[in-house]
């Protein structure tokens, strides 16, 4: 949406006559920060989507960045007792070795990524956040690879949901263009 950044939910209601349910945010190392816009819509009932991207995920695996994992655990655990779903890097199945062709966009290993995933949980826990929902969250190229979903999981203990990125404005091969329905079935 155009305009102020702190628009966009009352922006979205205004285009499509509709509350939104679930507001997704990409953080970063940087800035874990929830805004008063993501508070506002978590009090009023919506679900904040807390998207992270770290990389390289060797780096995210073990306790060199337990601080960094920490500040988002801090910032998720001050919208308790509000659920938030946590997807530490979305997407891998287009970041992992395993199951992208260039370079530039790999991030680790699938096993990488899975340590990565766990380490985010087990430093939530530490932290004392209860109101985390991790998701494993993949991108709808997954079926060019959907050998690597298995590399990836990283266990009923560790992931809460599973999530399929479809988008509708993006080309697909094949009658299924741009139809979510038809994509997911």
């Amino acid at each position: 949406f155009s305009g102020s950044k702190n628009e966009h939910l009352a922006t979205f209601e205004k285009v499509y006559g509709r509350r939104l349910h679930i507001y997704r945010v990409f953080k970063t190392e940087s800035w874990p920060t929830i805004t008063d816009e993501e508070k506002g819509f978590v009090t009023s009932g919506g679900i904040v989507f807390y998207s992270i991207q770290p990389k390289p995920w060797s780096d995210w695996a073990g306790s060199s960045k337990a601080q960094s994992i920490a500040k988002f655990a801090q910032a998720i655990k001050a919208l308790a007792p509000a659920q938030v779903m946590v997807a530490p890097g979305f997407e891998p199945d287009g970041h992992a070795a395993e199951s992208q062709n260039h370079t530039n966009l790999v991030y680790g290993t699938a096993a990488e990524y899975k340590a990565m995933f766990s380490n985010f949980k087990e430093v939530f826990a530490a932290q004392g956040v209860t109101n985390a929902i991790f998701v494993l969250d993949l991108s709808c190229n997954l079926k060019a690879w959907p050998f690597v979903l298995e590399e990836l999981y990283a266990g009923n203990d560790a992931v809460d949901w599973l999530f399929f990125n479809l988008f509708q404005s993006h080309k697909q091969d094949g009658p299924k263009d741009g139809n979510c329905t038809q994509m997911a079935q």
